[in-house]
């Protein structure tokens, strides 16, 4: 292949790395997931691939380590994706995706007062967007939010 035609393929290449660590993320096996995000986020970085493979891949990067158990890194990547999501009109659309992942993350340390709040303002932002398996989604994570409480 030629540089052009592997620089043309390199957004696709993210996207199955992203695919790629969130399904091994699901399977355990974090230490591969961790390395393909990281792989991924360096070619958003390396060719400027801009602020959507940016946002979708640092959250699955964000997901990864709460699955690691390193929550406060986790927390730190979803509150600066939501600053980010807040602030800019381009990523507004992954703002309820941000906060249910605060909720999650907040669920997992057991403040279920913070993660029920995370989890409305998703919910809310889902009714918008009208996504049935969104909404579906945030109400399942609050009813589970609801016993715990």
């Amino acid at each position: 292949m030629e540089k052009n035609e592997v620089d043309r393929n390199i957004p696709l290449l993210v996207r199955v790395l992203g695919s790629l660590a969130a399904r091994l993320k699901t399977l355990r096996e974090l230490d591969e997931a961790l390395d393909a995000i990281e792989t991924a986020l360096s070619l958003v970085e390396q060719y400027d691939l801009g602020l959507q493979p940016f946002i979708v891949q640092s959250l699955r990067w964000a997901d990864i380590l709460r699955y690691r158990g390193e929550f406060a890194e986790a927390e730190e990547i979803f509150e600066s994706i939501l600053e980010l999501c807040q602030k800019n009109p381009e990523a507004k659309v992954y703002e309820d995706v941000a906060l249910q992942h605060l909720g999650k993350l907040r669920f997992d340390l057991a403040e279920y007062d913070h993660a029920m709040e995370f989890f409305e303002k998703a919910l809310s932002l889902r009714k918008i967007k009208n996504d049935p398996y969104l909404i579906d989604s945030s109400e399942v994570a609050i009813e589970a939010t609801k016993l715990k409480m």
